[in-house]
């Protein structure tokens, strides 16, 4: 191939000089590769609704999950051993989030365990329970601690969307059901750095996006809560 010094693009002609161009090299350049901190976390609403900022998007820090489990069956046969697929496993979720400085996110999330779940101490819920609080008002266990009566929520439904570079939905979303597992604990620490909590979930449910995802409530996310999340961008 001669060279054309009509065109000024020197890494394009290098790259078709020497070959590059007839096994893909240019191509990858033109793809937009995805980006571990573009997307935005929401849970969805339940009677237990989030405090502000955090009732659209949740400010969290880190989010992993797997989007598929599954485990082979090993055996012998002959000289040889083999594998085929044979289950799939619990997937669980891990998320670690910012809070506000009254620390509105930690009480919704105690809440979520010993009043939704545990029932103060007295019994367990059900995956789909929804009765009040409390049926005895008499001991003030009426109310959470943001002081509403409400029904018990002990699954609740997070969202999980990829954004492009300008906070725009890609369209891949995942809409999860899952309850927290283990221990959420308060960490305080005389550096000047936020405040940042580590939960995980077992993952029980998942829904299919809506066919209006790229349109979704993330839009611009120009709420007080994609607002905080931007902070940390």
């Amino acid at each position: 191939m001669a060279f054309d010094p009509t065109n000024l693009n020197f890494q394009k002609q290098l790259s078709s000089l020497i070959g590059f161009d007839n096994y893909g090299v240019d191509q990858l350049r033109s793809v937009e590769w995805g980006r571990k901190y573009l997307w935005a976390v929401k849970f969805l609403d339940t009677t237990a609704t989030l405090p502000d900022p955090f009732k659209e998007f949740f400010p969290a820090s880190n989010v992993e999950f797997p989007v598929g489990s599954l485990d082979s069956f090993s055996f012998d046969l002959a000289q040889s051993s083999y594998k085929i697929p044979q289950r799939s496993q619990i997937r669980q979720m891990s998320i670690t989030f910012f809070d506000s400085v009254d620390g509105a996110l930690l009480k919704w999330f105690k809440d979520w365990i010993h009043i939704d779940i545990l029932n103060f101490g007295e019994f367990v819920s059900c995956i789909n329970d929804e009765h009040l609080i409390s049926e005895d008002s008499g001991k003030g266990r009426d109310r959470d601690s943001f002081g509403k009566q409400r029904k018990v929520a002990p699954i609740r439904t997070i969202q999980v969307e990829q954004l492009k570079p300008d906070l725009e939905p890609t369209g891949l979303t995942y809409i999860l059901k899952v309850y927290p597992e283990g221990e959420i604990n308060f960490v305080g620490s005389s550096a000047s750095e936020a405040t940042t909590y580590t939960v995980n979930f077992v993952i029980v449910g998942e829904n299919k996006p809506p066919a209006s995802s790229k349109k979704s409530n993330t839009e611009k996310l120009s709420n007080l809560g994609v607002k905080t999340l931007g902070r940390f961008l």
